[in-house]
């Protein structure tokens, strides 16, 4: 099995030597490194060819062009990549020894599985170590491993990438736009080991609450939730939903016979997902007092099943967003 890894790169001089070092200490080496760089002004272009020229696998550096934005700039990316499994990956974490011999051992024994996510370990910026993961945190606070998307922890097959890509022109997370396509086909993996160091500090891009250093509880969950703008994150997951739906009727039987054990059912469930979040939107735009009898009805009807229940409901009863 070729194994490819895929790094998007934008000023990240300060923690980037360790990442690449990380991937040459692998037990199985990597069978190619991709880099795009996003149009970096500091010595991240300088390192990444200091790095090609002492490792002993390919390092393939992509021209730099117009700033992209990190989910494109990773799209780009993923489409030079030739391996069968590609790894994602972050400039500034550092991988454990065994992780692409872990991900390929398994993908030798899932071969219906088209993503796996890994757990990490939240760290700090100079990899000081918690014990707490990732994966730990969403457990720990009832959420589904559905909602463990770390990009950076995720390995996909070449079919998978054959119908994802390019990414739609609405989708601005890579990651997300990936797993949202394997999960709807059900070959979604999410394996509880820990295999990598997720450096957290004061420039990461995402800064989701189950990432940090600390451990989670549903009050600061829930305080979190009450604080972001939950009416524009459900439009957006809307959106790609409905982009999901499209990319699915547009596609060649081919492509849909390699990827789907049943067909019908991969559309039903994103039908039901557009609806769900379709339902969720309404609840938000409905103000007060009539808020909670919307709410309470699409609870009813199961439309609060596909998230986590009564406590989406309560989330959206409490959210201060408005239409």
């Amino acid at each position: 099995m070729r194994l490819s890894i895929v790094m998007a790169t934008w000023m990240g001089e300060r923690y980037l030597r360790e990442q690449l070092d990380s991937f040459a200490r692998q037990k199985r080496l990597p069978d190619e490194l991709v880099v795009r760089d996003d149009g970096s002004t500091d010595s991240t272009l300088q390192i990444v060819r200091d790095f090609a020229r002492r490792a002993s696998f390919d390092v393939k550096i992509l021209a730099t062009g117009p700033r992209l934005g990190f989910g494109r700039n990773f799209g780009e990316a993923l489409v030079a990549a030739t391996g069968d499994l590609i790894f994602l990956s972050d400039q500034d974490d550092v991988w454990l020894s065994d992780k692409l011999q872990r991900i390929e051992q398994l993908a030798s024994e899932r071969t219906d599985a088209l993503l796996f996510v890994n757990d990490l370990e939240n760290v700090g910026p100079e990899l000081q170590r918690t014990d707490v993961t990732t994966l730990g945190n969403i457990r720990q606070v009832g959420l589904s491993d559905s909602t463990h998307i770390a990009g950076c922890a995720t390995a996909v097959r070449r079919s998978l990438l054959a119908f994802a890509l390019p990414l739609p022109r609405n989708e601005a997370s890579h990651d997300g736009w990936l797993h949202v396509c394997a999960e709807t086909f059900g070959r979604r993996v999410v394996v509880p080991e820990v295999l990598q160091l997720y450096r957290r500090h004061d420039t990461n891009t995402s800064d989701w609450a189950p990432t940090r250093t600390g451990r989670m509880s549903f009050v600061k969950l829930y305080q979190e939730s009450l604080r972001n703008d939950r009416l524009r994150s459900h439009r957006l997951q809307l959106v790609r939903e409905k982009d999901l739906l499209q990319r699915l009727t547009e596609a060649d039987a081919v492509t849909l016979e390699t990827l789907c054990r049943d067909r019908a059912a991969a559309f039903g469930r994103v039908e039901r997902r557009v609806a769900a979040l379709e339902g969720r939107v309404g609840v938000l735009t409905t103000p007060w007092p009539g808020r909670w009898r919307v709410a309470l009805r699409m609870w009813m009807r199961g439309g609060y099943d596909d998230f986590i229940g009564w406590r989406s409901m309560v989330s959206d009863l409490l959210s201060t967003s408005k239409g």
